[in-house]
């Protein structure tokens, strides 16, 4: 009797040490899977449901995997730079759900994204679908709480303007996929892309953004004045063509550039062409003053309005209705004696002159939005007189200044 309940003591103890072993074993599987659920998921501690490591790895190369340089003024003030950020992909072959249902529960939490949008995308039978790029920290916690299988997050990096509007026409933006669309981000995508091994990769521009500021607030206050459609300005240095401000009104927000009109992201100073009137009569003294065809103290007759083809006539907006010597002239702005001082330095010499000033090709800034000039193909002796007072003749703000800083920087 005794030996037989000994017996059968030890067939309990056997189980029981089974029965543990089993249960520790059965614990010790899930504890590793849970480890490497978690590890596959996304870094940002809020990982979705499911493991995505695989699908991080079909994810689509773009530039905006590797860092793009930042872009800063003389001084080192940012103005572009690159932030990480989270992207919202799906596999639609993975979603355990209607993806209608998914994609009513996803339009809650991304408001900018139509419900539609997302349905269609996640019904188009592709393995790899974009939800969202670029989303903020709150959408990432937010869509991590809905624990929708088959949806992860893509690490990328995000460009941002600092500044905003201050020299958005300057710097320009990127697309989403971190491409240049205008400006130094265009001009440069390729130095901004690959920084140089072992600089600090910055891209440096000579404008200063003090200048820059103190520019934008002038231009802004005389349109308000005026009541102007739109306003230019650069401010340039004389003796080696450094651009310290160049500003174009009205701008927009890089940061939002997809959503700026056409209208807002013309950049007038090197893109727009403009008649620019009596600012060419310091061209044309200074061609005739070089070819020797005047002196200062030689005169002129403005009294009387010059007759020109068309029925057209040269006049003064402010006539003096008498001779005037050429500083007198220029002081009054006399159309009349710049059209004669026009003849007396000749087609040939005049054309030649602004050639050389570069009034007839687009401008040279190492920015792509540049403007063609408009000028006359056959130089008459008409377009020689308007032109020598600044019509018949379009150019940009910047050829202005360039040429103007050409006749005072010795």
């Amino acid at each position: 009797m005794e030996g037989s309940m000994a017996h059968r003591l030890a067939l309990v103890r056997q189980r029981l040490v089974f029965l543990l072993v089993l249960f520790f074993a059965g614990f010790a599987v899930l504890a590793l899977r849970t480890l490497s659920l978690a590890s596959a998921c996304d870094e940002g501690g809020r990982a979705l449901a499911d493991a995505s490591s695989r699908l991080l790895a079909a994810a689509p190369e773009d530039a905006s995997r590797a860092e793009r340089a930042a872009i800063v003024d003389r001084a080192g003030r940012l103005l572009a730079v690159n932030l990480p950020v989270r992207s919202l992909y799906a596999d639609p072959h993975r979603l355990r759900d209607d993806p209608a249902r998914v994609a009513h529960r996803l339009s809650a939490v991304l408001t900018d994204v139509s419900e539609g949008l997302i349905r269609a995308r996640l019904e188009s039978g592709r393995r790899f679908v974009w939800i969202k790029r670029h989303l903020t920290p709150d959408e990432v916690w937010r869509v991590n709480a809905l624990g929708i299988p088959g949806l992860a997050f893509k690490r990328e990096e995000h460009r941002t303007y600092p500044q905003g509007r201050l020299a958005a026409h300057l710097v320009g933006f990127v697309d989403s996929d971190g491409r240049g669309l205008m400006g130094v981000e265009r001009a440069f995508d390729e130095r901004l892309r690959k920084p140089s091994p072992g600089s600090s990769g910055a891209l440096r521009l000579s404008v200063d953004l003090r200048v820059q500021q103190a520019l934008r607030d002038e231009l802004r206050r005389a349109m308000a004045h005026f009541s102007a459609l739109g306003a230019a300005g650069v401010v340039m240095d004389v003796n080696t063509g450094e651009l310290l401000a160049l500003v174009s009104l009205p701008d927009f927000d890089p940061d939002h550039a997809a959503d700026a009109p056409t209208a807002a992201r013309f950049n007038r100073v090197s893109q727009g062409v403009y008649e620019l009137g009596s600012t060419f009569k310091t061209f044309t003294l200074a061609a005739a003053l070089d070819a020797g065809v005047v002196r200062l103290d030689s005169r002129y007759d403005a009294r009387k309005p010059i007759p020109v083809a068309g029925g057209y006539t040269i006049h003064d907006d402010h006539p003096k209705r008498r001779v005037l010597s050429v500083p007198e002239a220029y002081i009054y702005s006399s159309n009349i004696a710049f059209a004669k001082i026009a003849l007396d330095l000749g087609l040939d010499r005049q054309r030649a002159f602004f050639e050389r000033l570069g009034f007839f090709r687009p401008p040279v800034i190492e920015l792509p939005e540049r403007g063609r000039p408009l000028h006359p193909e056959r130089w008459r002796e008409v377009n020689a007189m308007t032109a020598a007072f600044g019509h018949g003749i379009a150019v940009t703000p910047l050829q202005l200044a360039a040429a103007t800083a050409a006749m005072v920087n010795g």
